[in-house]
């Protein structure tokens, strides 16, 4: 009976997976780095999603394997251009839309990485 939840909540974290690698390996750094920030606001839940996000700067050059010194860079051409505030630890988004536009998001390409049923 739980099996088929476990399946789709596998299934979804191979996909984020393959998405982060392709990722990785096709966008230039900056898009990344907005995708990133979409995909952690959003979450699992598009209706619920996030405009702050509580990481560190260091975390998230960690987590997207760059240079922090190159992540805080591109952070702060998206706050001089009006998509982003930065304050200690915590990363807010004040324009999405255009946050996605960055991110480059192609024709039907999911705003998440996450399972179409869930």
């Amino acid at each position: 009976m739980y099996w088929k939840h476990v399946a789709l909540l596998l299934t979804q974290k191979l996909r984020f997976a393959s998405l982060a690698l392709d990722e990785l390996a096709k966008t230039p750094p900056q898009p990344r780095v907005a995708r990133r920030l979409v995909w952690m606001s959003v979450g699992l839940n598009p209706q619920t999603a996030r405009d702050t996000i509580d990481i560190r700067q260091d975390q998230l050059a960690e987590m997207m394997g760059m240079s922090r010194t190159s992540v805080n860079a591109m952070l702060r051409e998206m706050q001089r251009d009006g998509l982003v505030q930065l304050t200690y630890g915590r990363i807010r988004l004040l324009d999405a839309d255009r946050l996605k536009r960055v991110a480059r998001y192609e024709q039907g390409q999911p705003d998440t990485p996450r399972a179409a049923h869930l």
